[in-house]
């Protein structure tokens, strides 16, 4: 399993890049393993941004622009209309979805058709095992990122900004 320090490093890393692209009005939209690169340094990079939209600030609607995303990490509420701040927590949701199966080294089973509940089950069972791996810090901080309210849920910008309410200072 990989290190908890490597796994906060990364983790904060990949929000500052998506905090980058939202400071400047762009969602990425596409977040998935195989768009998160390391070098042999072992520096992670934010790689894809062929689905990345600018969002205007009105509300835009996510209908006749066809599947953007894998479906496996795509926000519930992708489907619907979205204001700019839920596009961004959005991404906090995939992102939050890709270090699920990092930590836990099992993919999520998450199709178009599971209902809700069922997806915050085994989202529930996932940070049980990450906490026994890695502790509850780091299941607070992937908790903040998967509520399945996007209005509850935290931006990656601000999980990476505020350190202090995530309690891992690394």
């Amino acid at each position: 399993y990989p290190a908890f320090s490597e796994v906060v490093n990364h983790l904060y890393c990949l929000c500052h890049a998506l905090e980058y692209l939202h400071l400047k009005g762009i969602a990425h939209r596409d977040i998935q393993p195989r768009n998160i690169l390391l070098d042999a340094d072992n520096k992670i990079f934010l790689s894809d941004i062929g689905n990345a939209s600018f969002v205007p600030i009105d509300e835009m609607s996510m209908k006749g622009s066809g599947v953007f995303r894998c479906v496996p990490y795509m926000a519930p509420e992708s489907k619907k209309i979205l204001s700019k701040k839920q596009y961004f927590t959005a991404d906090s949701w995939s992102l939050g979805i890709v270090f699920l199966e990092l930590c836990s080294l099992e993919k999520m089973n998450i199709t178009p058709f599971i209902e809700e509940n069922e997806i915050k089950e085994l989202i529930k069972e996932r940070l049980q095992t990450i906490e026994k791996r890695y502790g509850e810090d780091l299941v607070h901080l992937l908790g903040l990122m998967l509520r399945t309210s996007p209005v509850e849920r935290w931006s990656p910008g601000r999980i990476r900004t505020d350190r202090k309410s995530t309690r891992l200072n690394s």
